[in-house]
């Protein structure tokens, strides 16, 4: 008879891999409410996101 095993399973999404600055331009960017600068703010956050250079870590588990 096999034994049963235990599995730790998360609900993730792409923001738990996101730098505490990409959080907040994020954050910034889903609640800025003018229509004309929300595109600015968006390019703002890719240009953020694109200069990553390296191993995105799951930081929002590991500082819990």
């Amino acid at each position: 008879m096999k034994k049963a095993r235990k599995y730790m399973i998360y609900n993730l999404s792409t923001f738990d891999c996101f730098t505490e600055k990409e959080r907040a331009l994020y954050s910034s960017y889903s609640n800025y409410s003018k229509k004309e600068d929300k595109p600015i703010l968006g390019k703002v956050f890719e240009d953020e996101i694109k200069l990553f250079k390296g191993i995105r870590t799951i930081e929002y588990l590991i500082n819990r």
